[in-house]
């Protein structure tokens, strides 16, 4: 067993990772013993937060046996702050699902929130900051009335076919719920997943709320993939620091309890729509990081079938764009009608103020006409090579 007293190394964050997986799933659960412990284990806790694991670890017996005591109670007391988190957030989940169907207005609930009542034993090991719904563009407008009566406000952070709403409640908690009217956000990615397509396969999720519903697995593995991709481009933000890793080992496991829940037929129909759409290298990504990091079975072929189909597609194309203006040529091409074509120019030449302290967010106290200043510089140098400190 590693004692507190151990001798110092610096591993690198491909071991952390790699620790961190085998620790959490029994069959890889690799012995602290053999793990380098490094004297500060600061980088430790960071890829735990950002993996989004600390309650995964605290539940899992066994998993945290021979770690250091004071990183033990770290990750503990992180798990129970999320675990008070996800108890605050239900609530207010249902309330939002509850006044959405009073309105009637047809709502899925997408993404991590999902996924965490769809297949996990405890949805607080699903940590997310947010939840993510999606409705019809024709019933948007009820759906934002529906939010103001559940209590939530404009969080004014747009994106291409989705905004955020905030609510604040006890314990010090603002809840944020991304409402959607596009499955994949950027005109030139409509293609991917349709909205109609999504309803007309919708499933009941009933342990979130009696009216919710969810994109059903194969669609969700697919917006998985799309998700996993997209954040190697456009990056998130992860406690105030901006991150472009695709691999995070809660995706991973999203995808290994999602191909567990698999049939014969929804692995065709995973196969058919990934290689038809272009979308197979990224689904085979997804699902290659799945099988390193927890051991998730895949049919045999399946692999194969994915991994022979090359990068031609128009994802495959926007992913390979360089900078925010070749991807918005794209999708003002993908563009339909006037309307997306406001929507677009209006997000690139003046983003929310929201999204601009976000991205500068060493420059949270510039007024925003310099902020604005300086993001259009910065854009114009980057063309040229140069960079603005």
């Amino acid at each position: 067993m590693v004692s507190d007293s151990a001798a110092p190394s610096n591993p690198s964050t491909g071991e952390i990772d790699r620790f961190l997986a085998a620790s959490l799933w029994p069959g890889e659960r690799r012995s602290a013993d053999a793990f380098a412990w490094p004297e500060d284990t600061s980088a430790l806790a960071e890829r735990i937060r950002f993996h989004g694991i600390a309650l995964a670890l605290s539940s899992e017996k066994d998993a945290m046996h021979g770690w250091l005591a004071a990183l033990r109670e770290e990750i503990r007391a992180e798990g129970r702050l999320q675990g008070i988190w996800e108890s605050s957030h239900h609530g207010m989940m249902v309330k939002v699902l509850g006044q959405l169907a009073e309105a009637g207005v047809d709502a899925l609930v997408i993404k991590g929130t999902a996924l965490a009542y769809a297949l996990y034993n405890d949805p607080a090991i699903r940590k997310r900051g947010d939840s993510d719904v999606l409705v019809r563009r024709s019933q948007l407008d009820a759906a934002r009335a529906a939010l103001r009566e559940a209590g939530l406000v404009p969080h004014g952070d747009y994106h291409f076919g989705q905004e955020t709403w905030r609510q604040q409640r006890g314990k010090g908690f603002i809840h944020y719920v991304d409402l959607h009217w596009e499955v994949t956000g950027p005109p030139s990615l409509r293609h991917l997943l349709d909205v109609e397509e999504c309803f007309e396969r919708a499933v009941a999720l009933p342990r979130l709320a009696p009216s919710a519903r969810m994109i059903e697995p194969v669609h969700a593995l697919l917006r998985g993939a799309i998700n996993q991709a997209l954040h190697g481009v456009h990056g998130y933000f992860e406690g105030g620091e901006k991150l472009f890793e695709e691999s995070r080992l809660i995706w991973h496991y999203d995808a290994h309890l999602l191909a567990r829940s698999f049939g014969n037929a929804d692995w065709e129909r995973l196969v058919d729509l990934a290689t038809s759409r272009g979308l197979a290298p990224m689904v085979a990504s997804l699902l290659s990081g799945a099988r390193a990091s927890c051991g998730t079975e895949i049919p045999a072929g399946v692999m194969a079938r994915l991994e022979a189909t090359g990068e031609a597609g128009r994802f495959a194309d926007y992913l390979a764009r360089r900078g925010a203006l070749g991807r918005m040529v794209m999708d003002l091409s993908a563009a339909r009608g006037a309307g997306d074509v406001r929507e677009l120019l209006s997000l690139h030449l003046m983003p929310s103020p929201e999204h601009m302290r976000q991205r500068f967010p060493g420059r949270q106290d510039w007024p925003l006409s310099l902020l604005y200043a300086y993001r259009l510089a910065a854009g114009a140098l980057s063309r040229i090579g140069l960079r603005l400190p």
